[in-house]
């Protein structure tokens, strides 16, 4: 009899609760890690400003791989972004060196040898609007 007595405060209950799941669903499904990819190459391309607010040279990055202080190197087209075990970030233009690039890396090949990631969407900072657009446009081709 109760159930009959409260049956419309039942059904918004229920009502809620499917919008309030259906929404945790969704923002999940947008923010939720990539699967199958690494979080430090996932960071690497959604945080790049962080590790494009200092530069470094190939010699530096190469001191780096020998070192064993550097933790993942993402490698795009025109940039390596360094992650280092102490928790510094930069980055190396490589230009007319990309050639040279995967030699250096491939030096360090002991147990503190960087992961390497090869990364889609890095570009360096640029105007607010420009930057919202590309990523508007990242997420709906990884969307479809």
């Amino acid at each position: 009899m109760s159930l009959t007595k409260h049956r419309k405060q039942l059904i918004r209950v229920l009502a809620a609760g499917g919008i309030a799941a259906g929404a945790a669903l969704l923002w999940f499904t947008l923010h939720g890690p990539e699967r199958g990819r690494n979080p430090l190459a996932v960071s690497m391309e959604t945080e790049s400003a962080a590790y494009f607010a200092s530069e470094r040279d190939l010699t530096t990055l190469t001191q780096d791989v020998q070192s064993g202080s550097a933790a993942g190197i993402g490698l795009s087209s025109e940039y390596a972004l360094v992650s280092r075990r102490d928790g510094t970030r930069y980055y190396v233009h490589m230009d007319s060196q990309r050639a040279l690039v995967p030699e250096l890396v491939k030096g360090g090949q002991s147990s503190t040898a960087p992961e390497i990631f090869a990364l889609d969407h890095v570009q360096p900072p640029g105007p607010p609007l420009a930057t919202f657009r590309s990523r508007v446009r990242r997420r709906a081709s990884t969307s479809r």
